[in-house]
């Protein structure tokens, strides 16, 4: 009778540590699909403000202004042969620095 409860102590005990482990497992999985989102969420963002960059780059025609844009407004600003663009979408903000060519096609 004690021989079956250690076998029945030991069961309890494997099934405890296998469902830690795979908790841990789980946890270690939901945790990288997690900053995997994130991460997309980011390169999301800045890949339409570099848009939105762009597109303001093709607008400027004189040495400083704004554009508005649905997702967020640009503001640039030419000095010489560089053009300074700064994207705001909400809270966050992105610089870009583009430079132009001295040459008119």
């Amino acid at each position: 009778m004690v021989w079956r409860k250690k076998i029945e102590a030991g069961v309890l005990l494997y099934a405890l540590l296998m469902a830690a482990i795979f908790s841990l497992l789980l946890q270690f999985y939901l945790k990288r699909q997690i900053n995997y989102q994130a991460s997309v969420l980011r390169q999301e963002e800045r890949l339409k403000a570099y848009a939105m960059a762009l597109l303001t780059k093709e607008a400027a025609r004189e040495n400083s202004g704004q554009v508005d844009f649905v997702q967020g407004k640009s503001s640039y600003q030419r000095e010489g042969e560089k053009l300074l663009i700064k994207v705001e979408q909400g809270d966050k903000s992105y610089q870009f620095n583009f430079y132009l060519n001295s040459k008119k096609d």
